[in-house]
């Protein structure tokens, strides 16, 4: 029998394999999953999607990680690359129908303020986009989205825990062990009908 067969025919010994990531990125990774999780559940509508399009990008920004350390806004970047990888993710019926109408800018503030009920500070933070502009992107997509599908948007009431909350706020209660509110299950809002 030739080497390589007989190589192999020899039985594989699996060894884990442990990754060391920088503390910086451990961080950030505590920082902004779970929030990047919500807002992936509500453009995929399945939890499965959400977490493989999550870890996916979280994967791709670690390999990213010290060029989008040197960059002018690393938030940003991250942002990008999520955005990026809910687009590519598979979609089913309804999936993520607020980016396939909107600017994908205005569709993420929407998605962010309206289903989620962060601040805009808080979205600001998030996205790493100025404050103002998070505003000037949520005043047009509130102009650019038709009745019909504002009203099948799902809304989520504002926790008052961490409403006002920063988001470094809630990453310290993640390091320290104190964990933030759990993923809120939406639901469609109802507008009565003008009789």
């Amino acid at each position: 029998m030739p080497p390589l067969e007989q190589a192999l025919r020899l039985p594989v010994r699996r060894t884990s394999v442990s990754l060391h990531m920088p503390a910086d990125f451990t961080a950030f990774c505590l920082l902004h999953h779970d929030r990047y999780l919500q807002y992936g559940r509500v453009r995929l509508s399945t939890v499965a999607a959400a977490e493989v399009a999550v870890e996916t990008a979280l994967g791709d920004l670690a390999v990213r990680w010290p060029s989008t350390l040197g960059s002018p806004r690393p938030v940003a970047v991250a942002w990008q690359i999520l955005g990026n990888r809910m687009a590519s993710a598979p979609l089913s019926g309804d999936d993520d129908i607020f980016h396939r109408t909107l600017p994908s800018v205005q569709a993420d503030v929407l998605v962010l303020r309206r289903c989620l009920a962060l601040t805009a500070s808080q979205i600001a933070d998030l996205m790493g986009i100025d404050e103002p502009r998070i505003k000037h992107h949520l005043v047009l997509a509130e102009h650019n989205i038709t009745k019909e599908l504002m009203d099948r948007m799902p809304v989520s009431s504002p926790d008052p825990v961490q409403q006002d909350k920063p988001v470094n706020a809630i990453a310290e209660n993640v390091i320290t062990g104190h964990r933030s509110a759990p993923i809120r299950r939406f639901q469609t809002a109802r507008v009565p009908q003008n009789e």
